[in-house]
């Protein structure tokens, strides 16, 4: 069989008649842009990780903030982690980011990897040990904090790389901006990138790894793209697009076969004759043959012309005979008309299945059981079967024939950068935008090497894989809300729930509609430049306050802002063709805020968003640096950068500072917006916790009467801020009910903590009354709890008896919660307090049999509960003929907690003997 011939440029157009004949020259290639030493590189690079390194290592002791323990010590599917294929498929789809498998997995490392500290410490008692156990353990902070730095000092190398790529563009010569060397610039460029300020955010930040994360893969994935258009030779794009099958829509229908596989394990099995089953069937018999075909021509080379013939039959069942007359004439065909309906009918095919599955078990009560074997598990693999071939069913209407030649070589460093796109998307959304960033390359200094596809059919390629990153993204936020409902029909009417909501403020839990929020995100993204450009501390900020648009009149800024928007955009088009450089940064930047800044159902401002976009900021500022000292000695452009370095670099470390605990961070906050509740909110929880703290260690056995009057002082003021915070927090909270509740619970803590109890009680009640009749959990043992220390107070068995029935109810809905799903509602010790509570209250009610009990199911959830121990072992030791017993619960108190005040009085009155 002959190959085909390429199509023909616009230069290699047939010779007009009577003109006379001319031999054809072929163009001389580009001569290769200058690279950098490798021991340049290396330097430079070693410098930039090191920048990291000296910048950040004072957050590596800072404690969990905002979202961490949600994340992390308080994610559920890592605390019930098994060692299984079960348990890693919950931790990566569950958990705090239900749609980002692939940074759920790096936390899953880490918290594996303080495991295993925590198991060497327990088995190799030393204080070494139990120091690196304290810092590096499963639930210490150091260990994530570690991997975050690093993420951040490799980010920067790889900063470095891409800068000098752009400035070696094909087209970038031409901007006279342009440093005759390209690698001190784009050293200077990552330099000042990795040492901003900004990146606090991005980077010390545990929960936002995934947006660093999501930024290592993006940077990788297009050093692999350049490297593979480098690469000589052409891609045989058969087995090229077979590749991306796996890589692309294979892994956005994984997706779909995460989502089923969740249902199908929390109950119920495929019904044949069932909507989902007639769905399931037809997509079977549509899907299947391309993938029977296509995996005997990769596997049996025997019948691979025949399997292409079968692919040929089967493009022309799906497209018409439009191209034949092409193909026969030798030509390599150009895309057909109808090129887009195969794969949108293939999606389709996976929304129907996906609905019409929801709508199916809407009414169904089906216990949410494990289904991990039998039909489920056939199921399964069939559906997977069909999956992967859903995009040959595109490829054969898009894509060629074949190509002449061959280049290995470039077919695996594109599936390279395929697999490390589709890991970019998996960590986090946003870096689908990948592609948008490229064509601004494209558009400005233009791509390095050769085209992957003439004519064309290279827009059509780049518009497939568009749509097919587009559908990876959206069954993740299937997965998403699966998680958080009871049934898929309430997961179906989330979804619905999401879409009415982007338009309308009074069905969101947002103080703004989508349509405000794209104005006002224009005033954000000025505030970002000033930040980038001139980020003094006093403002930058972990919440900034700002005020949504109502119009492009209110406030008058946001007209402006879009202005000045727009504005630079048309200058950098402009300047597209004579400042490639420069156009590229604006582009660069405006392309990653594409999707943050406008109108998703997003909070409006946050600084670790301008992590990747960033970066065109960072190299207009180095190429303007370098022009503007292009006639000063060559060292003075170094000098500069790193003094300018030093600068963003002592931001940063002051930044990490503020950072350190939860209390100077949103003291910061509050103090940096006053008129915003979530700053004194989480001020005034932050100030709850600092003060039991304090009430914890005023327990110890060590401290004199004097210091534990002190300590017991310092708490009341604590808690006295803390009921200032949270006061401030609940009159500036807008009409958001999950924040006002929020606040109310704190503001009733602090109340309770100062033994306000009347008060407390009121605004518990007061919650309670505004969302019945759902159950409230917290609030439910936050009612019992002040009605126990009302019956302490005022000694009055009535108050123990109300307390009763409100922490019946709490643990009835978690103990079913915990039958009934994979992950709980509360952590372990918050359920565990609830179980000691009414133990408790039993015991001061006088039912004993009760008390030990509940005071035995708190010990089964949390085994190392410290009150629920010491008071069931009190209570033992109480019982006629029981005393024994006791004592070994109350050893064990003590030997657990040695510096716990009581331990003291049960060394010197229990005698020696076994621990419980």
């Amino acid at each position: 069989m002959s190959s085909t011939p390429l199509p023909l440029t616009p230069s290699d157009t047939a010779t007009p008649a009577g003109a006379p004949a001319q031999a054809a020259t072929p163009a001389a290639p580009p001569a290769p842009a200058p690279r950098q030493s490798n021991r340049a590189a290396l330097g430079a690079g070693i410098s930039i990780a090191a920048a990291a390194w000296a910048f950040w290592w004072n957050s590596l002791g800072n404690d969990f903030q905002f979202d961490d323990q949600f994340s992390t010590t308080h994610n559920s599917d890592l605390l019930g982690y098994e060692d299984s294929l079960w348990g890693v498929l919950r931790a990566l789809i569950g958990g705090f980011y239900k749609n980002r498998p692939v940074t759920n997995l790096t936390i899953l490392a880490n918290y594996r990897a303080g495991s295993l500290v925590d198991q060497l410490a327990s088995e190799s008692p030393s204080e070494f040990h139990a120091a690196l156990s304290a810092n590096f353990g499963r639930l210490a902070p150091m260990g994530y904090r570690l991997v975050n730095v690093f993420i951040h000092s490799v980010n920067g190398v790889l900063v470095f790389f891409l800068v000098n790529r752009m400035l070696n563009g094909p087209r970038a010569a031409r901007d006279p901006w342009r440093p005759a060397r390209s690698w001190p610039v784009a050293w200077a460029a990552a330099l000042l990138w990795t040492a901003h300020p900004i990146h606090v955010m991005a980077v010390t930040y545990v929960t936002q790894r995934a947006t660093s994360l999501a930024a290592t893969f993006v940077l990788l994935a297009a050093l692999a793209f350049f490297r593979a258009r480098e690469s000589p030779g052409r891609v045989v794009w058969r087995r090229a697009i077979l590749l991306a099958a796996v890589l692309l829509l294979g892994v956005e229908q994984l997706g779909c076969a995460a989502f089923l596989l969740t249902t199908w394990t929390r109950g119920g099995t495929i019904d044949p004759a069932g909507p989902i089953g007639a769905w399931l069937g037809t997509w079977l018999m549509v899907t299947s043959a391309p993938a029977v075909i296509a995996a005997a021509g990769l596997c049996f080379p025997r019948v691979r012309d025949a399997a292409a013939a079968g692919l040929a039959l089967f493009d022309r069942l799906w497209k018409g005979d439009g191209d034949q007359a092409a193909e026969s004439g030798g030509a390599v065909r150009q895309p057909s008309r109808w090129a887009w309906w195969p794969p949108l009918v293939t999606f389709g095919f996976t929304a129907r299945a996906l609905f019409g599955f929801a709508i199916w078990t809407r009414e169904s009560d089906a216990p949410l059981a494990a289904l991990r074997a039998g039909p489920g598990a056939l199921a399964l693999g069939v559906w997977f079967a069909a999956c992967g071939s859903s995009l040959l069913v595109a490829a054969t209407a898009i894509l060629p024939r074949s190509v002449a030649g061959g280049g290995p070589a470039r077919l695996w460093r594109l599936a390279l950068a395929g697999a490390l796109f589709v890991a970019a998307i998996l960590a986090k959304e946003n870096a689908v935008l990948l592609v948008l960033s490229l064509a601004a390359m494209a558009a400005t200094v233009g791509l390095p090497g050769t085209p992957l596809l003439p004519g064309r059919r290279t827009r059509v390629a780049v518009a497939a894989l568009l749509l097919a990153a587009a559908a990876l993204v959206a069954p993740l936020f299937w997965i998403g809300q699966l998680q958080d409902h009871w049934k898929i029909g309430e997961a179906a009417d989330s979804v619905v729930h999401y879409v009415k909501e982007m338009w309308s403020p009074n069905l969101s839990q947002r103080n703004f509609s989508m349509g405000e929020r794209l104005m006002t995100e224009g005033r954000v993204v000025m505030r970002y430049l000033g930040l980038l450009l001139l980020p003094l501390p006093s403002h930058l900020n972990v919440d900034h306050h700002v005020i949504p648009s109502r119009s492009l009149a209110a406030p008058p800024a946001t007209l402006a802002a879009m202005l000045a928007l727009g504005a630079l955009l048309a200058a950098a088009l402009l300047l597209r063709r004579r400042r490639p450089l420069l156009a590229l940064g604006v582009f660069f930047f405006f392309a990653h805020h594409a999707m943050e800044a406008t109108i998703i159902d997003a909070e409006l401002m946050f600084e670790h968003r301008n992590y990747t976009p960033a970066i065109g900021v960072a190299l207009i500022g180095a190429v303007a640096g370098a022009r503007a000292l292009r006639r000063a000695p060559g060292w003075c452009g170094g000098a500069l950068a790193g003094a300018a370095a030093l600068a963003l670099g002592w931001v940063t470390i002051d930044r990490n500072a503020t950072w350190a605990t939860a209390v100077s961070l949103w003291e910061d906050a509050a103090a940096k917006s006053p008129k915003k509740a979530r700053p004194h909110g989480n001020l005034a929880a932050a100030l709850g916790d600092e003060g039991s703290r304090l009430d914890r260690r005023a327990l110890r056995s060590d401290l004199t009467a004097e210091e534990v009057a002190d300590l017991r002082a310092r708490a009341e003021a604590v808690y006295r801020r803390q009921l200032e915070e949270a006061t401030l927090a609940v009159r500036s909270v807008e009409q958001n009910e999950a924040f006002l509740t929020q606040y109310e619970m704190t503001l009733g803590n602090a109340l309770r903590r100062l033994d306000r109890l009347p008060e407390a009680l009121e605004v518990y009640l007061r919650i309670l009354a505004r969302l019945r009749p759902a159950v409230q959990l917290d609030v439910e043992s936050a009612v019992a709890l002040c009605y126990a220390q009302l019956g302490e107070q005022t000694g009055e068995r009535r108050h123990y008896e109300q307390a009763v029935p409100y922490y019946l109810t709490a643990i009835a809905v978690e103990e079913q919660s915990r039958a009934l799903r994979v992950t709980q509602l509360r952590r372990d010790d918050t359920f565990a307090d609830s179980y000691h509570g009414l133990a408790y209250v039993f015991e001061r009610l006088g039912n004993r049999d009760a008390a030990e009990h509940y005071y035995r199911k708190a010990l089964g959830v949390l085994e190392v509960h410290r009150e629920a121990r010491f008071y069931l072992g009190q209570l033992l030791a109480t019982t006629p003929g029981r005393e024994e017993e006791g004592f070994a619960h109350l050893r064990r108190f003590a030997a657990e907690y040695p510096q716990d005040a009581r331990a003291a009085a049960i060394r010197s009155k229990v005698p020696p003997g076994p621990q419980a």
